[in-house]
């Protein structure tokens, strides 16, 4: 979690302070955002064992999809066949 990793500490900060979405396959900035609250603004990449290209084609396919639910969504989940809202 962000608060116990420094790594993950600085990751948050960073992207807090600039407003920035951290895009991570990591539950630990899942457990972060629903008990601290931070990172503010999360993807979770919940496709499991894939390849780059493979990833890339799926957040391609999903971007406006993805742009959409960060105008008013503070975490989100893309998976092979979905994007889930989390509100």
């Amino acid at each position: 979690m962000c608060a116990l990793y420094p790594t993950f500490r600085i990751l948050c900060l960073i992207a807090d302070k600039d407003g920035r979405i951290v895009v991570t396959k990591d539950d630990d900035f899942v457990q972060s955002f629903l008990l601290r609250n931070t990172p503010q603004r999360l993807m979770l990449v919940a496709s499991g064992n894939i390849g780059n290209a493979e990833l890339e084609r799926l957040i391609i396919a999903a971007l406006p999809t993805i742009t959409e639910a960060f105008a008013t969504a503070h975490y989100i989940e893309i998976g092979r066949n979905s994007v889930i809202v989390h509100e």
